[in-house]
């Protein structure tokens, strides 16, 4: 995984804990804070497998077999499939509180334009005294 994805992930875990914080003093009730937590817990960890996958894909410093990306790619649609029927035939959840949880990743990626770019450790001393 890149440092811009490490960041990403880093970001949408702070964004992540902010809005669930704060979804319980604005609401008062303890399955709207519930639904923001797991929203922003089940994007971070599907953006993850996504990076684990493309980086599999991607990087040619790691040749991975591709009966492997094939798992990691299975394990990824399979996870994504599995919330979303958790969240279909689990139990009621409030789904605005779900996508503002979601959206947290989305807020992480958007952050991560508009901050400067991570430099690589390889890249990072190339040419300085």
């Amino acid at each position: 995984m890149g440092p811009g994805q490490a960041r990403i992930l880093r970001n949408s875990a702070i964004i992540g804990a902010v809005l669930t914080a704060g979804s319980y003093p604005i609401f008062w009730r303890w399955d709207v804070t519930l639904a923001v937590f797991l929203g922003a817990l089940a994007m971070a960890i599907n953006f993850w497998l996504l990076a684990v996958v493309l980086t599999s894909v991607l990087d040619p410093d790691h040749l991975v077999p591709k009966w492997k990306i094939y798992v990691r790619l299975l394990l990824k649609v399979g996870f994504l499939f599995g919330v979303l029927a958790v969240l279909i035939f689990g139990p009621e959840f409030e789904p605005l509180a779900l996508l503002a949880g979601v959206s947290s990743v989305v807020l992480a990626i958007f952050a991560e334009g508009v901050l400067p770019p991570v430099e690589r450790e390889d890249e990072g001393s190339a040419g300085k005294p």
